[in-house]
């Protein structure tokens, strides 16, 4: 009986959330309560692979007051929102200024308490302050930080096409809060990635395509997954969900470095590569403004998705290249067999991809040739 339960305390260790090196968290949506002036909101999620849950509060809404009334020595200002009323004195001049609107290149800060409103013109883009990319408005004295609008050029000189604190996902909230999480945005790369004077590359538009790979311990062995198995795993293999591109990439390139740092380019013999789409994405590295970016990653299946929904007419956006195409993901399938084209495959030697004609998921066997579309997060500091 002692052996019995030690077997089951272990198996229970194996499969918590607590133990991180068996799977990360992916929070699914509960409930959602809207904040007001006066009470603080909150998000409720809850993991998909166990019973975690994670209460995420949202700030309460502040004031938005404007002049419904003047008199000689004070106004009578309400709060757009809740619908309050305050007097407040004419000499009012301690203005708490918060982003309010933007227009070209003017953005334009008012105050909280009261209707005095400053417009302030300058350039807009990314700044470099202690160490992270920061989008605001630089004036000729000051710089004032705002949000970066979808569609805006990253700092890495891709596009932005999603912001998780506004959880503009078109199909569900991610559950990520940037203070926690430790990025803000999503950014593509404009091109597909190429190889130039035998590096990888997104300098220029190309049509180059190239294999997502075998994964296995030697050339006779089994096809695997990145659990080092022919079972799929939510705790420990990779996902299609938004914001896991990163860490699927990371899963993806701690097998191939197990095996040798190359993948193997068809499902049997001892044929290998290291062009394959994640390990040129992992060692990718691009610069612009004269910073340099090594941290770009093969997306999951719902970043592609939400890429291409957000900037299909975006004109930055795979110019001069085809944008109905299958896009290659870091995205494994769950099932133990699939069947393509009435021939049946181990689920391992298949994988996830986005087919941008009809913007849907597909499946595609490893050794298939595809486009790839390199993304990266953009960081941000956390709460300590």
């Amino acid at each position: 009986m002692r052996y019995l339960a030690l077997f089951i305390l272990t198996l229970c260790m194996l499969f918590s959330c607590s133990n991180q090196d068996v799977h990360k968290c992916q929070w699914s949506q509960l409930n959602y309560t809207e904040p007001t002036c006066f009470k603080a909101g909150e998000a409720k999620y809850k993991c998909i692979f166990c019973d975690k849950t994670k209460t995420v509060p949202i700030n309460k809404l502040k004031h938005d007051f404007v002049t419904i009334e003047v008199g000689d020595s004070s106004f009578l200002a309400e709060c757009t929102n809740c619908k309050s009323k305050m007097a407040i004195d004419s000499s009012h001049d301690e203005h708490s200024l918060e982003y309010y609107s933007r227009n070209g290149n003017s953005v334009t800060f008012r105050c909280s308490v009261c209707n005095h409103a400053e417009t302030h013109t300058g350039t807009l883009g990314w700044k470099r302050i202690s160490g992270m990319d920061v989008y605001g408005i630089s004036t000729d004295n000051e710089f004032f930080e705002i949000t970066a609008p979808i569609g805006t050029i990253g700092p890495a000189g891709g596009i932005i096409f999603y912001d998780c604190d506004k959880d503009n996902d078109k199909f569900k909230n991610d559950g990520f809060v940037s203070t926690e999480c430790g990025w803000r945005y999503l950014e593509t790369s404009k091109n597909y990635l190429s190889i130039q004077n035998d590096k990888p590359s997104i300098e220029k538009p190309t049509k180059s395509k190239f294999i997502q790979g075998y994964f296995r311990k030697g050339s006779e062995d089994d096809n695997l997954r990145v659990n080092g198995t022919t079972s799929y795993k939510f705790a420990n293999c990779t996902v299609d969900n938004l914001g896991y591109g990163k860490s699927n990439t990371e899963k993806l390139v701690n097998a191939y470095k197990d095996n040798g740092l190359y993948c193997y380019e068809d499902a049997n013999g001892d044929a290998t590569t290291t062009e394959c789409a994640v390990l040129l994405c992992n060692s990718l590295v691009h610069s612009n403004n004269g910073y340099t970016y090594s941290d770009w990653f093969l997306p999951s299946a719902y970043e592609v998705r939400q890429a291409f929904y957000e900037l299909s007419e975006h004109p930055d956006f795979l110019v001069d290249s085809t944008k109905e195409a299958t896009i290659s993901t870091s995205s494994e399938k769950s099932e133990s067999k699939i069947t393509l084209n009435d021939t049946e495959y181990p689920g391992s030697e298949v994988m996830h991809n986005f087919n941008t004609s009809n913007m849907k998921t597909s499946s595609k066997i490893r050794s298939t040739a595809l486009y790839v579309l390199p993304m990266r997060q953009v960081p941000c500091k956390t709460e300590v």
